[in-house]
């Protein structure tokens, strides 16, 4: 079955395609996020209370100049709640606001970005690299996307069970919060990405979130 999405989560996709956000502000959009909206309802804030702290998924999605304005409304939110905002996976726009605002913070990760028009799999680091797509082409495995919510059942029961058992091999389960599942990918705004070979046997699966500027969708 599909993904319910609640009125809340439809009224922030909205939001997100018209104001475009960043690269992974699609994740705002996730099950399990509560919403703050400002009084223009042209921006937002995804949240979870955990505790008395509301955690955020990424920043404020509004646009540029409503940036600072976005940030002390939720955190008078917040406040007004007894909850202690933590804004977690920002621009270092948003952080040059809370900066100025006083607020303490700590990097604990970095967004790798590929630009793609220049990359080029050579030299000796890369060897692995090619090896493996060799050995895909010979093989006959190739990329192939498609809508994990209208795939044929032969493709998403393997997608299943590849999924399964990366979550047995990890002792633990899926940390959803910002890393997602399956949940997350059965949604037709995501693209899926995946490995099969000529006899629809996939060796593999990858999820891409899209990105949108002026209602569009710009990448993923």
């Amino acid at each position: 079955a599909t993904t319910v999405v609640s009125g809340d989560t439809l009224r922030a996709r909205e939001i997100l395609r018209s104001t475009g956000g960043g690269s992974l502000s699609w994740m705002t959009t996730w099950p399990g996020n509560l919403y703050w909206f400002d009084d223009t309802g042209t921006g937002f804030v995804a949240y979870r209370v955990i505790g008395r702290v509301a955690v955020t998924t990424g920043g404020p999605v509004c646009p540029p100049d409503a940036l600072r304005r976005s940030l002390v409304g939720f955190a008078d939110f917040c406040v007004g709640n007894g909850w202690t905002p933590c804004l977690y996976s920002v621009s270092a726009e948003v952080r040059s606001v809370t900066d100025a605002l006083g607020w303490s913070s700590v990097q604990v990760a970095q967004e790798a970005v590929l630009m793609l028009p220049d990359l080029a799999f050579t030299g000796k680091k890369f060897q692995d690299v090619r090896t493996a797509l060799n050995r895909a082409q010979k093989a006959g495995v190739r990329a192939e996307w498609l809508s994990y919510a209208d795939a044929p059942l032969v493709i998403t029961d393997q997608i299943v069970a590849i999924s399964e058992e990366w979550v047995a091999e990890k002792g633990m389960p899926e940390m959803k919060f910002t890393l997602g599942g399956l949940d997350e990918l059965d949604d037709r705004d995501v693209r899926c990405l995946i490995a099969v070979d000529d006899d629809r046997t996939v060796h593999a699966v990858t999820s891409w979130m899209p990105v949108y500027r002026d209602g569009v969708a710009v990448g993923w």
